[in-house]
């Protein structure tokens, strides 16, 4: 009840919005271990901006992710 009662709905099946290939390429980085935790830190933005785009995704990730 704890998913229903934040809106969660099926999280657990949720894809990113922007895949980490990507990020690589939007970012203009090469693949690696910092991939990972950038999915993770997207994650947590599109449970804070349900209705986000995948270009507000990606506008995100150019000004936060380094």
């Amino acid at each position: 009840q704890l998913h229903t009662s934040y809106q969660l709905g099926n999280a657990w099946e949720l894809r990113p919005l922007v895949s980490g290939i990507e990020l690589c390429t939007a970012l203009e980085r090469k693949r690696g271990p910092w991939i990972q935790p950038a999915l993770e830190r997207e994650f947590e933005w599109m449970f804070d901006h349900p209705s986000a785009s995948r270009e507000d995704c990606l506008t995100w990730a150019k000004r936060t992710i380094e």
